[in-house]
């Protein structure tokens, strides 16, 4: 059986610490990462920064892991991909998944 890797304890982080980054600055990194990139992609990624930031915002925590772990999006026992989450987000404007 397959196991992860588990994650690199500090990742490189090209673009400075961006844990508790603000919208604006989130877009502003998602923006020098993308150079070149169509403008439609440019959307997309703006869009779906802006509906997870504004889910995770009803969230306590200091930063966006916080705020994450705070929602459950993660639940190891039924973790939700973020395609889904924007598939939601696309579909019906909310990206709650669970009832």
């Amino acid at each position: 059986m397959v196991q992860p890797e588990p994650a690199t304890p500090n990742p490189p982080q090209p673009f400075g610490n961006l844990a508790a980054a603000s919208v604006k600055e989130l877009f502003e990194a998602a923006n020098m990462t993308g150079v070149g990139d169509a403008s439609s992609v440019r959307s997309k990624r703006r869009q779906s920064i802006s509906a997870i930031t504004q889910y995770l915002s009803a969230f306590p925590g200091r930063t966006w892991q916080e705020r994450w772990t705070a929602s459950e999006l993660d639940d190891a026992e039924d973790p939700i991909p973020f395609s889904q989450v924007r598939r939601r987000w696309v579909e019906t404007g909310s990206i709650a998944c669970r009832a």
